[in-house]
Parts: structure tokens; sequence; C-alpha cells
């Protein structure tokens, strides 16, 4: 975990912080972690397709679905295109994609975070994706309780990073933007908007990130608790 440049510890702690926004997916959820198992396991039942290794196989449908980023039309598109699958194959592929949230598990680690953050501050989801998706991916993580509201893409119309869906979490709470703070793992979708409409951000990012706008850089949700006024 590392302070930002720029950002003072007194007077990050100082803020009277009543609401924390979370990101789901990679956030909350590894959703990369579970898609890529459900890749390997999917095509480890096909072993026998002649063609190119399994595993390079894996790798390129991994790179295609983009950390969840490639909507349906240009996955199928791509797959089709680079002639990883046959369209029998890519069929049956697309048809049982969504089956990879059974991969999602709940962590334990995290859960008692969440459970501990409940007595201290109020909490919402805001996350892109379709209802059923997500609403299955919070209810396999065992993370539903710890969150009154969930302020989803698929059902509100818009997603991440427009404007609206952070103001509309801000407004079902009755708080401003000055004492919300925003926990995601994306720059463009969860770190920037917040901060235009003023409200404190955390990014997650695993990897080094050169000069971010988020005030906060954690390697690990976990590390939550000790930035937290």
């Amino acid at each position: 975990m590392k302070w930002n440049a720029g950002l003072q510890p007194a007077t990050t702690r100082s803020i009277d912080m009543k609401l924390l926004l979370f990101d789901l997916d990679n956030t909350l959820i590894d959703r990369n972690g579970a898609f890529e198992y459900w890749v390997r396991r999917w095509l480890k039942k096909r072993s026998h397709l002649p063609g190119r290794p399994m595993q390079e196989l894996g790798d390129r449908l991994i790179m295609i679905d983009n950390g969840g980023h490639t909507d349906r039309i240009a996955f199928c598109r791509d797959v089709c295109v680079q002639q990883l699958l046959d369209r029998p194959l890519r069929t049956l592929f697309l048809k049982e994609m969504h089956t990879f949230t059974d991969s999602i598990l709940p962590d334990q680690t995290i859960n008692m975070m969440l459970r501990k953050l409940t007595q201290r501050f109020s909490m919402a989801i805001v996350s892109n994706g379709s209802q059923k998706m997500q609403r299955k991916k919070i209810y396999k993580a065992g993370i539903g309780p710890y969150f009154q509201h969930c302020f989803l893409s698929g059902e509100l119309g818009y997603a991440k990073p427009d404007l609206r869906i952070f103001k509309k979490a801000l407004a079902a709470y009755g708080c401003s933007p000055h004492q919300a703070m925003m926990i995601g793992d994306n720059l463009k979708t969860d770190i920037v908007p917040a901060r235009r409409l003023g409200m404190k951000t955390v990014l997650l990012s695993r990897t080094p990130v050169m000069n971010s706008p988020a005030d906060f850089t954690i390697e690990s949700i976990t590390q939550l608790e000790s930035i937290l006024p």
C-alpha cells in the first residue's frame, strides 16, 4: 500500500467519511481468476480437439475476453477471425461462458473485513455488468449482506464512468461526495469519475501505476482498513 503524491495522512484521517462505494469485478471478487479457471477446465474436457495446444488456446481466449470488457458479439467475431474454435464450439462456449461464476467462492478474509466495516460505514456496490451475472457473483462470493444497495449498470441503463451512477449512489444515502470514497481497480471507470465528483479514491492495483490520480493505491483489498479514517 502507498500514499500517493501530495496526500497528507493527517488530512485524510480527519475527513468525516460516511460512505464506501466498491467496484465488484477484480476488486471484491477475483473475476479474472474465476474466468481463467473455467476456461482451462472447459478446454481440458475437450483435450481431444485437434489444432493448437490447449494452453495456447486458453491464453488466446482469456486475452480476447479482456477481463470481461469484450461483449459477446465482439468476442465471437475475434474468436472466428483468429480461427480458435469452429462454429459449433464457439456457440457452445458462448452458451456456457456465464457458468464461470460457479468458480467464485467466498473469501473469508475479505468477508471478515467487510463485516467489520459495516459497523463504521454505509457501503454499496457500484458495478458495470448485467443484472443476472453481477447478482450471481455477489451471491456466490457471499458478500450480499454487507451492502445495503447495489447499483448495477444492467439495472440502471447507464454504466461507469457515467457520473449518474455515482450520483445515484450518493443520493441514496444522502451523502456528499466529500463524505464518500470509491474503491476500484479501473482508473477510467472507477477513479477518474469519482474524483471529478470530489470523492476520495482508492485504486486496487497489483502492479505499479505511474502518476495515478487516485488518492491511495493498494495491492490487496484487505489493505483498505489501514487507510480508512
